[in-house]
C-alpha cells in the first residue's frame, strides 16, 4: 500500500521535475529573443536591462 503511494508521488514529482526544467528553458529562449531584439533595434528602452531569472 505505501509503496504504490510512493510509486505515485515519484511520478508525480517527475513531472514537475520535467515541467520546471522546460519553463527553465522557454525563459531563456524568451531571453535570448529579447536581447537579440534588443541588439537589432538598439534603443535604449528602460526595460534594456530586463533579465528573467
Amino acid at each position: 500500500m505505501l509503496n504504490e503511494e510512493y510509486i505515485k508521488i515519484d511520478k508525480e514529482n517527475k513531472k514537475v521535475l520535467d515541467n520546471s526544467d522546460n519553463l527553465q528553458k522557454i525563459g531563456e529562449n524568451y531571453k535570448n529573443l529579447y536581447e537579440i531584439s534588443n541588439l537589432k533595434t538598439n534603443r535604449n528602452t528602460p526595460h534594456s536591462n530586463f533579465q528573467l531569472h
